[in-house]
């Protein structure tokens, strides 16, 4: 996937416009969850997003050129680790 790809499909499925994000390496964020759905591209770094999915976590590595979805209301985590991370995240709030 490109980042125009990531654009076109966010519009597509009604994702607000997306946001640019720098994370610093070693950023770990507590367990939390959004009251919208997420959707992530990330552009140069990589990220690992951990998931809780009826009561076990899934772990899903993202490298540049990579893309993740959130869905709303699902406790997760973020992590960086080696380089800084440059991403997009499209919010998509309840109709």
């Amino acid at each position: 996937m490109t980042e125009d790809d990531f654009r076109r499909i966010a519009t597509d499925q009604g994702d607000d416009k997306p946001n640019e994000v720098t994370w610093l390496s070693g950023r770990f964020n507590e367990w939390h969850t959004h009251p919208f759905d997420l959707f992530v591209y990330i552009i140069d770094g990589e990220m690992t997003l951990e998931l809780e999915v009826d009561g076990k976590v899934e772990t899903h590595p993202c490298p540049a050129g990579g893309s993740i979805e959130v869905p709303a209301n699902v406790r997760h985590t973020e992590r960086i680790s080696g380089a800084d991370t440059h991403f997009l995240s499209a919010p998509r709030h309840p109709a």
